[in-house]
């Protein structure tokens, strides 16, 4: 089953409390204070500056920022996704909050193959992925919450993979690889170390060809590995 059955009294029960776990982590986690420190040049100021210059020097020679040993000792994406969430007039915490409540919806489709009960799913899902308090750590104008989100959409996209391993069809397998590739793209533009999320890619690959050892499957982690890496 991958949608809520709301004729369900179970599933409209989970539903209520999945919706009340995400306002309340809205309210108790999502709306907090933003301390952006301006003499912080190498964090709160560069993004700051460099969000700048994305929106008003787009196609220029210094979109990105000035071209110096400041700019570039940080992966461009914040700085840029700030700029996107200002030309709509977007709070940033509003909008980390709708990139977060994206991720209980994912959940239930990656774990549709395995049947579950997608009350309990949404549930569970909610309550991990949007009940966060070490996000009242993250008061400045920072990254982390935005490389949270990736991190999470890449690590559900490969257990996608993994659960697709045994019956899984080639087109859904190259859907997930893709986003799954997608994802760490924006890890790698996002934070300089990314490159370890390469560690647990291997391992969800390995697992989903020692799922069914066949031909069929060795074509198919061809084609996704080719997808991963070209997303």
């Amino acid at each position: 089953m991958i949608f809520l059955n709301f004729n369900n009294t179970k599933d409209r029960w989970w539903c209520i409390a999945s919706v009340t776990v995400i306002f309340i982590g809205f309210l108790t986690f999502f709306i907090r204070p933003l301390d952006a420190l301006p003499w912080q040049w190498a964090d709160d100021a560069l993004y700051f500056n460099n969000a700048k210059a994305f929106l008003y020097h787009f196609g220029e020679s210094q979109w990105l920022g000035p071209f110096d040993q400041i700019t570039l000792s940080k992966a461009p994406f914040f700085p840029m996704f700030l700029g996107a969430i200002h030309t709509v007039s977007l709070p940033l915490r509003i909008a980390e909050f709708l990139l977060y409540l994206a991720l209980p919806i994912i959940a239930l489709r990656v774990v549709a193959p395995l049947r579950l009960a997608p009350g309990k799913v949404l549930f569970l899902a909610s309550v991990f992925f949007l009940f966060i308090p070490v996000l009242n750590n993250e008061l400045r104008l920072g990254r982390g919450v935005l490389f949270g989100f990736i991190l999470i959409l890449f690590l559900l996209s490969l257990f996608a993979i993994i659960v697709r391993g045994r019956n899984g069809t080639t087109t859904s397998v190259m859907c997930w690889s893709g986003l799954a590739g997608f994802a760490f793209g924006l890890a790698s533009i996002t934070r300089e170390e990314a490159s370890w999320l390469l560690l647990p890619a291997a391992v969800a690959f390995a697992g989903f060809f020692l799922a069914d050892v066949s031909r069929r499957k060795v074509g198919q982690l061809i084609l996704i590995s080719m997808v991963a890496w070209l997303s």
